[in-house]
């Protein structure tokens, strides 16, 4: 018969083998699993520069737009305060007894801002072609 020590110790050496083999295969299971997410990592990592940079040109262009908006604002007012002092110098005269004392006066000006209006509508066609 075989003896009890060469048993156990066939049976100890079966255990140390198996133990090592499952070590071994989950370190493997672990280090394939590491070269994953390191994978992961560097795409999430290059999306996040991405969207940075996306994030970069939209506040840019917000900066600008607001920029714009202002200078809309600005552009606004100004016209606003023009027509407001036209309005109240139109308010000083009274044209239409001016008109009917003058009627050829009228005539003249209506003449010369309407030649004005086509030679810039000239100089505007002319520069589209």
């Amino acid at each position: 018969m075989i003896p009890t020590k060469l048993i156990i110790a066939g049976v100890v050496t079966v255990l140390v083998l198996a133990a090592g083999a499952a070590v071994w295969l989950h370190y493997k299971g672990i280090l394939e699993e590491n070269s994953v997410l390191r994978e992961n990592a560097v795409a999430l990592e290059t999306s996040i520069d991405l969207k940075d940079q996306e994030i970069a040109v939209m506040q840019d262009q917000a900066v600008d737009r607001r920029e714009r908006a202002e200078r809309s604002q600005k552009e606004l007012w100004a016209a606003r305060t023009k027509v407001s002092d036209l309005q109240e110098k139109l308010a000083r005269h009274d044209l239409g007894a001016a008109i009917a004392d003058k009627p050829e006066w009228l005539t003249k000006i209506m003449q010369r801002g309407t030649k004005a209006r086509l030679r810039s509508i000239e100089g505007a066609a002319n520069a589209l072609q």
